[in-house]
């Protein structure tokens, strides 16, 4: 079976219609019966059937996740055996998520992935929604993230981030049954660490910025002239007066892995909705959290936005 064909054998069983909140990481709070159990299962990881990809997200969970106990399962298994319908314990998966929007007459469907943690209990996958999971990651799907291999690299850092929110949620007392609420309690404490950023150095991903000699394409839909109203460096110059380096991917991956002193790195989850956060690499930790339910674009407002 092929990894493509096997997501879409998951997005046949597990699709859901976004909604404004979709690019939140996190949709349980302490208030509610899902996060209270969660803490006392033992997770079901259900691998992708990609042995590289698996084996990094084995190494990932083993370093970083701490607040379950994990088992694994292979895809085949995790179907047939109907565990999902098991109520003590919780999944974690990759899923192929189905958006349709209507804009004057055209139709347009977009297929965005992520990565997300739920409990059991339900008699079929199909039966849940966005909002029953505990925690999650989501691609980011106009950026360099369109399939599941394309986090590999920062696997560890996702993790680290997905627990995280779980442990802020408990922490801080968040409570709420939607990704918007969790979110809306946690996003104040992220942006209490902001002024870190006129500290040290923020990583931009070289693919966040346009260059002088780009040409924007002929418009084709509102997805594609939302994106690219990105910010050229001269209009980071102008609204961002901190320390900052444009780079590849190589760069980031070095920081990320190395959990890497004096840098932030800038990040953009983009779906129908686009999330902005910063994570510093020595704490395992974000700084920053921003979410807009228009454009898809890093723009100058944004930049101007961190260093307010």
């Amino acid at each position: 079976m092929t990894n493509l064909f096997r997501l879409a054998v998951i997005s046949t069983l597990f699709i859901l219609i976004l909604q404004t909140s979709i690019a939140q990481i996190g949709g349980k709070g302490v208030n509610t019966d899902e996060f209270k159990n969660f803490l006392k299962t033992t997770t079901t990881v259900v691998l992708t059937g990609n042995e590289e990809f698996d084996n990094a997200l084995k190494a990932a969970l083993s370093e970083n996740w701490t607040i379950t106990p994990i088992e694994y399962s292979s895809y085949s298994d995790f179907e047939e055996s109907k565990m999902i319908q098991d109520g003590s314990k919780s999944f974690m998966s990759f899923v192929n998520l189905l958006n349709t929007t209507h804009y004057n007459t055209i139709t347009t469907e977009h297929r965005y992935i992520f990565i997300g943690v739920y409990m059991g209990g339900k008699e079929s996958i199909k039966e849940y929604k966005f909002a029953d999971c505990i925690t999650q990651y989501l691609l980011d799907h106009w950026g360099n993230e369109k399939n599941f291999e394309d986090i590999t690299y920062k696997l560890p850092t996702v993790i680290k981030m997905m627990e995280k929110t779980v442990l802020d949620v408990k922490k801080y007392n968040i409570e709420g049954g939607n990704t918007r609420a969790i979110m809306g309690g946690l996003g104040p404490k992220f942006n209490g660490k902001k002024s870190i950023v006129r500290e040290k150095t923020l990583l931009i991903p070289r693919s966040y910025v346009l260059t002088d000699d780009f040409k924007k394409p002929t418009y084709r839909s509102v997805e594609d002239n939302m994106r690219f109203k990105a910010a050229y460096e001269k209009d980071i110059i102008k609204n961002y007066p901190y320390k900052y380096e444009i780079c590849d991917q190589e760069r980031i991956k070095t920081a990320l892995g190395s959990n890497e002193e004096g840098v932030l790195v800038l990040c953009l989850t983009r779906s129908t909705n686009k999330l902005v956060y910063i994570y510093d690499p020595s704490a395992s930790e974000i700084v920053y959290y921003d979410f807009s339910v228009q454009g898809l674009a890093m723009t100058g407002k944004d930049y101007k936005l961190i260093a307010k």
